[in-house]
């Protein structure tokens, strides 16, 4: 999924380059709905984590390899740390800074309610 990612982003920057404005718009779209991915996969990792750890409904290995590997290569912090790179280097220090406080403060909640969703499944469960 990293790499979808990375050749979606690269489609983008490759469409805008050549001014071909519909498939820019598009490849846009694509990689917006990756860079969105972010915050489901931090729920799904939270919903996960709490689920394995607190019972055997997830074995611990299952459990690593979801959030660690697949969630984790999901929500890589490469691309958000060239984007807010990016946006320095071109002394948009109000958007970067911006970027740095939404994306961690969102991927933050969503984690948390997906830890809050598992306690609840397991309250339910008895």
């Amino acid at each position: 999924m990293t790499a979808t990612g990375s050749g979606l982003s690269e489609l983008a920057r490759l469409a805008r380059e050549a001014d071909a404005e519909p498939l820019a718009r598009e490849a846009d779209a694509l990689v917006e709905r990756v860079r969105e991915g972010r915050f489901y996969v931090a729920f799904v990792i939270g919903l996960v984590q709490q689920l394995g750890g607190e019972t055997l409904l997830i074995p611990d290995n299952v459990r690593i390899f979801l959030t660690a590997g697949m969630m984790g290569g999901l929500t890589t912090y490469s691309t958000f740390s060239y984007e807010t790179i990016r946006l320095m280097e071109t002394n948009a220090w109000h958007q970067a800074w911006i970027n740095i406080f939404v994306t961690t403060t969102i991927a933050r909640s969503v984690c948390f309610l997906g830890i809050a969703v598992g306690r609840l499944v397991l309250s339910l469960r008895g």
